[in-house]
């Protein structure tokens, strides 16, 4: 798991977010510690609204009050139609 998480933080440094993504998800099943967090980071930076939508989902309850946070933003960023975004503040 902990090979798999500092391959995906590299990846995602070095602006490959589907192959982070991939290495996310392998420490994830294997229960690595921040691994669904970063997942959901890379899934939002690849293009995979989706899935990402439903890792943010899954954090809204996270021990860590930071990632809670960001997870209810995220959650209610991607569940904006195009209308509601336009109209929104930064």
């Amino acid at each position: 798991g902990k090979y798999n998480f500092v391959v995906g933080l590299w990846l995602l440094e070095q602006g490959d977010p589907e192959a982070a993504a991939l290495a996310f998800r392998y420490a994830f099943n294997y229960n690595y510690k921040d691994a669904q967090f970063y997942m959901a980071i890379a899934e939002t930076e690849s293009g995979n609204l989706g899935e990402a939508l439903t890792l943010w989902e899954g954090l809204v309850n996270a021990a860590d009050e930071g990632e809670r946070k960001l997870a209810n933003t995220m959650t209610q960023v991607l569940r904006m139609n195009l209308q509601e975004a336009i109209k929104s503040t930064d």
